[in-house]
C-alpha cells in the first residue's frame, strides 16, 4: 500500500504542500477588478441609490461618476475625487487619506462642496481618543 508520506518524499526532496497558489499581488489585483466591476454595475443600473465603497482599498473613482444617493468611502484608501463627480446625497469620507488632506474643515468644504448636494461627513473617530 502506498502511503501519503511516500508520495511526498518520493523525489528525495520534500514537497511543501502549504505554498499558496496565488501571491499577495494576484489577490490585490483580483480584488481591484472586483471593485471596478461593482462600480461598473452601479453605473449600468442607472446610478440609482447609494454606492457603498467603505472599507475597500479603492484609491480613485472613474471620471463622470454620478451617484444618485449617498457615497460611502469611509475607511477606504481614496486619495482624490474626480472633478466630474456628482453626488446627489451625502458624502462619507471618515478615516480616508482624502479627509486628512485638508488642514481645516473650511478647506475641505470649499474643495468638495461643488461635487456634493448633501452633507460632507468627515468624522474621524481615531481623533476622538
Amino acid at each position: 500500500m502506498i502511503k501519503l508520506k511516500d508520495l511526498i518524499f518520493e523525489d528525495s526532496e520534500p514537497v511543501d504542500i502549504l505554498v499558496p497558489r496565488r501571491g499577495r499581488k494576484d489577490r490585490n489585483k483580483n480584488y481591484q477588478n472586483i471593485i471596478q466591476k461593482q462600480i461598473q454595475n452601479y453605473i449600468k443600473n442607472g446610478s440609482k441609490g447609494d454606492l457603498d465603497l467603505a472599507n475597500l482599498p479603492i484609491q480613485t473613482l472613474p471620471d463622470n461618476l454620478t451617484v444618485g444617493g449617498n457615497l460611502y468611502l469611509s475607511a477606504s484608501s481614496i486619495q482624490e475625487l474626480p472633478d466630474s463627480l456628482s453626488v446627489e446625497g451625502d458624502l462619507y469620507i471618515a478615516g480616508t487619506p482624502l479627509s486628512r488632506k485638508y488642514d481645516t474643515l473650511g478647506q475641505l468644504y470649499k474643495a468638495l462642496k461643488p461635487l456634493v448636494k448633501g452633507a460632507i461627513n468627515r468624522w474621524d473617530f481615531h481623533k476622538m481618543y
